[in-house]
């Protein structure tokens, strides 16, 4: 009972967390991407220190703390696709390395791209105005496709980055 309570306050005060770098978002407008990386980290966290089902019910408490409390939505729906892709990129790849012990990296890799497209493609062609605000050709959608993979590989290494480095000196020096 002691361990499951201690889980579910350190994900109260990641939700805490979260919430103050969605209002240091509206203050610093220029790390807006940043910190709302940042909060998103906590998503995964919440996802490799207790499985996917926890994740997923701090997720959507966290959804919907954040939507009452933030003042730009905007960055609530960020920070939600965010969280989105982390959950799936978890959950593929605790499958992928439970079904197949020596697992190519490609393997991973391509389920993660094809998700964030079905989700980032229909938002660039439907919605463009969210993500760019100028007038909008041919060669703009190419150059917000092509940046949105860049983005989201960058995204994803430095998660990964920061779950294998920090995290890991992280939860050594709280379980000690």
């Amino acid at each position: 009972m002691y361990v499951r309570a201690k889980r579910i306050a350190v994900l109260g005060l990641f939700i805490a967390l979260n919430v103050l770098l969605l209002f240091l978002t509206s203050i610093f407008e220029f790390n807006t991407l940043f910190l709302l990386g940042a909060a998103s980290f906590t998503m995964g966290i919440a996802v490799k220190e207790n499985g996917l089902k926890l994740g997923i019910g701090f997720f959507i408490a966290n959804t919907f703390v954040c939507f009452i409390t933030a003042p730009n939505k905007l960055y609530c729906l960020t920070l939600m696709g965010m969280g989105i892709y982390l959950l799936f990129s978890e959950w593929i790849s605790n499958v992928m390395i439970r079904k197949y012990k020596k697992i190519q990296n490609i393997f991973i890799w391509l389920p993660k791209l094809i998700f964030f497209n079905c989700l980032y493609i229909p938002l660039v062609i439907l919605a463009p105005g969210i993500i760019y605000a100028g007038s909008m050709n041919q060669k703009a959608y190419l150059f917000l496709i092509l940046g949105g993979q860049i983005v989201v590989i960058i995204y994803d290494l430095a998660y990964q980055y920061f779950i294998n480095t920090f995290w890991a000196r992280i939860h050594k020096f709280m379980n000690e």
